[in-house]
């Protein structure tokens, strides 16, 4: 999973709570697995993954994730705080 989390003024977290509940499950994170290679965050994904799909990602080597990570600053750096500024202002 990626990219989930509830903001402090959440309004309502027992919704919250239930999609990423909902998006942590290992049926939905297979699903993410084949569909989109994504990497898993709950180890039962892998008891229902077929072992080809967990070599094709890479998932029986958890450790890989660091290198998945980009620490490169991309080139129009400007232009992404540009628009994060204006995303934040809406």
């Amino acid at each position: 999973m990626c990219g989930y989390g509830i903001g402090a003024n959440a309004q309502n977290l027992d919704a919250a709570y239930a999609l990423i509940n909902h998006y942590a499950q290992p049926k939905i994170q297979a699903f993410q697995a084949r569909k989109f290679s994504y990497l898993v965050s709950n180890q039962d994904t892998l008891d229902v993954l077929p072992e080809e799909v967990v070599h094709a990602i890479g998932l029986e080597h958890p450790e890989q994730l660091q290198a998945a990570i980009p620490y490169v600053i991309p080139e129009n750096y400007d232009r992404w705080q540009e628009v994060w500024s204006r995303v934040r202002a809406a």
